[in-house]
């Protein structure tokens, strides 16, 4: 549903000190921070610096519920330290003065012409202006806006010139606005005052200035650090989101007390967090943020109170911006996905954990490839469509061991592959009991049975240096329990050589 008026205004006030909320940073900047987060629900947005703040929302062709969008803009208010008082009205001006004056409009003082003909910014020679006439025209009798709307235009242009007749009919069309039913208001195609251009700041960064802040103890341990870091990563998602932005690369800043302790070069620690998966969420970066931050805790502990934060999102990459599905949690499963991904990497390194897709390949090393950009993100896996019987079925679960075929027709694989096979030295091939010896680790064991073999022909319609490529698979069982997938080369003659390709954890 399409709100009934153009225009929303919002005051910022402060949060008081009993709020958990980092108030300490400046409020020009958190205002500007929220104006920016606010360009997710309107395109057009006008931000009035001097006190007192506000942020301008064109609501023209948005499709929110006035109820609705109220709700949204505390929620975010409350995300950057601040309280709201909101009113909609069909221009700038109107919208302004109603935050204030909670009365009916025409009855308003005189007075409020001032916040009325200058909502965006402080004019002071345009405030003069409108005080000198004020005086004048209160000799009239006129105390009100409605009774200032009644004086002739004549009267208006002799005495006070253009600008108090250009000032009377904005007011006097605000009040048509009014009087006219509410299916017949008419939706002006310009605005009545010029809005001033909003510029979101270059960088996308958060400062938490807790020296200054009365409600907040400087950091002293990691569980308080994350905490405070959480709220400014808050806002810069809210800002991120509001660009379509995820965040790449996090730079964290943290500066330390003065101390005699530490030098001057040390009081300054910096650390960057490379995501694998670009994140968008907070329940995603904490995670991530909480290892790193411990294990670089645990080498170099805080001799000192934190008493200055900066959070800086260096690298960005595409977002999603579209509303979220009531009747589909894919998105959802779609941001924790990229979040456990993320982690994983964070442990095992960026090219550690992948996407992978299925290739149709004969050697087990290449069946698979991993997905980059747009193809790895997350899917719904499809149902298991319904199969023919395989013999399989109607073996005993106690004989099933020996068949070297998994329960669903396929042969059995290992869990773990390893990315190159690795050269095996056997005593006695195909003979229980053998020992088994890898060179590189050093490692024996003392295999108990072999399984197999599974010959799988190399691909020598891809490429005539497959010819002969042939592989015999096994699968032993050692006496330590390790079970293991191993391959012989048959095409060298006398001289297998044997290999280890795999695991079965």
């Amino acid at each position: 549903m399409t709100s009934r008026h153009n225009i929303l205004c919002v005051r910022l006030g402060e949060q008081t000190s009993g709020t958990s909320t980092n108030t300490a940073t400046p409020t020009e900047s958190r205002a500007r921070s929220l104006a920016e987060a606010c360009l997710r629900l309107s395109p057009k947005i006008a931000l009035r610096e001097d006190p007192p703040h506000a942020v301008f929302l064109d609501m023209r062709g948005i499709r929110f519920q006035e109820e609705a969008l109220l709700l949204k803009i505390r929620a975010l208010a409350g995300r950057f330290g601040f309280t709201v008082q909101t009113s909609f009205a069909n221009d700038a001006g109107r919208a302004h003065l109603l935050v204030s004056q909670a009365r009916q409009f025409p009855l308003a003082p005189l007075e409020f012409l001032i916040d009325y003909s200058s909502p965006f910014r402080n004019d002071p020679i345009e405030s003069k202006k409108i005080r000198k006439m004020i005086e004048v025209i209160r000799q009239l009798g006129v105390r009100t806006l409605g009774q200032f709307t009644q004086i002739p235009t004549q009267t208006l242009a002799s005495r006070f010139g253009e600008f108090a007749v250009l000032l009377s009919q904005r007011l006097a069309r605000s009040l048509d606005f009014d009087a006219a039913p509410s299916n017949a208001r008419p939706v002006p195609k310009k605005d009545e005052i010029p809005w001033p251009l909003f510029r979101a700041p270059e960088k996308i960064e958060e400062h938490l200035a807790l020296a200054s802040a009365e409600d907040l103890a400087p950091c002293l341990s990691l569980e308080s650090l994350l905490a405070v870091a959480r709220e400014g990563l808050d806002r810069l998602a809210a800002r991120l989101r509001a660009r379509s932005l995820r965040v790449a690369s996090l730079v964290l800043e943290m500066e330390f007390e003065n101390s005699s302790l530490l030098d001057v070069r040390e009081r300054t620690r910096t650390f960057k967090l490379d995501f694998p998966t670009p994140q968008g969420s907070v329940a995603g970066i904490i995670p991530i943020l909480r290892d790193r931050l411990s294990a670089e805790l645990q080498r170099r502990t805080l001799i000192a109170p934190v008493m200055n934060l900066r959070l800086e999102a260096a690298e960005t990459a595409p977002g999603n911006s579209a509303q979220k599905d009531f009747f589909s949690r894919h998105a959802e499963q779609s941001e924790q996905w990229d979040a456990l991904m993320a982690r994983i990497g964070s442990k095992i390194g960026v090219s550690g954990a992948f996407i992978a897709s299925s290739e149709d390949r004969h050697f087990p090393e290449k069946t698979w490839r991993p997905l980059t950009g747009r193809e790895a993100t997350y899917t719904e896996a499809p149902l298991l469509s319904a199969r023919e019987p395989h013999p399989m079925d109607f073996i005993p679960l106690r004989e099933r061991r020996s068949h070297p075929r998994s329960s669903r027709g396929g042969p059995i694989r290992p869990t773990r592959l390893l990315k190159i096979p690795e050269t095996l030295e056997c005593d006695a091939i195909l003979t229980i009991p053998a020992w088994l010896f890898q060179p590189e680790t050093r490692r024996r064991w003392k295999i108990t049975r072999w399984q197999g073999p599974e010959r799988i022909s190399g691909e020598w319609w891809l490429s005539p240096e497959l010819q002969n490529t042939e592989r015999d698979y096994y699968r032993l069982e050692t006496e330590s329990g390790d079970r293991l997938w191993v391959y012989l080369t048959p095409q060298n003659g006398t001289n297998r050589q044997l290999f280890l390709h795999g695991y079965f954890d």
